[in-house]
């Protein structure tokens, strides 16, 4: 009868078990913080303005940019529902 092959199998469900610990607790650390997170990204797009130089768009009252414009994508101050804010035609 070998023993070592049984102790091993224990050392292999013990370290398993302290690394599904270790693992739910990085999750529950990473999902609370990556809601902070996003929450500062929301209210940070909120104030942004769709026609400011920084952004460089402008405001299309249509859900489609026109041809030869690509729609900006984020949360605008200055962008009203149905409308998009895309930039502008070179």
């Amino acid at each position: 009868m070998n023993k070592k092959a049984q102790g091993m199998s224990l050392n292999i469900i013990i370290i398993a078990a302290i690394v599904l610990i270790v693992l739910v607790v990085l999750w529950a650390i990473f999902t609370g913080r990556m809601g902070i997170f996003s929450k500062g990204l929301q209210k940070q797009d909120s104030s942004l303005q769709c026609g400011s130089d920084a952004i460089n768009g402008v405001v299309v009252p249509s859900s489609t940019c026109p041809a030869g414009q690509t729609p900006i994508p984020g949360t605008f101050g200055d962008v009203l529902s149905g409308s998009v804010c895309c930039t502008k035609a070179a």
